[in-house]
């Protein structure tokens, strides 16, 4: 089965390496790295099965997601390769996040 490329966004890369500190900060490197491991285990499982995530159509056309335990990846496939455009905390309030970025661009 073919794997897709990926890339990883601005804002996810960022986030990935928030979610590092922070988990080595309140648990330790090891489960740090551990998490991180997992978030990467699923971009790989994503790149084999890119129709497996969620269609967050109402978010953004297009787009789908992914849970990795607290956190959910947010990406779309274009031109043969995973967009990995966002990765947020599944506590946050995603569609309002996205729509304060959308009319940020406005």
């Amino acid at each position: 089965m073919k794997s897709f490329p990926y890339v990883l966004g601005k804002k996810a890369l960022s986030v990935l390496e928030e979610i590092w500190l922070y988990a080595s900060d309140k648990w330790s490197l090891e489960q740090s790295d551990r998490y991180y491991a997992l978030i990467f285990e699923e971009i790989r499982f994503i790149c084999s099965k890119p129709n497996s995530g969620k269609k967050m159509d109402h978010v953004r056309t297009g787009y789908r997601a992914a849970k990795v335990k607290s956190h959910l990846i947010f990406y779309k496939v274009e031109n043969e390769t995973i967009q990995i455009i966002r990765i947020l905390h599944e506590r946050m309030d995603n569609e309002n996040r996205w729509n304060d970025e959308i009319k940020m661009l406005e």
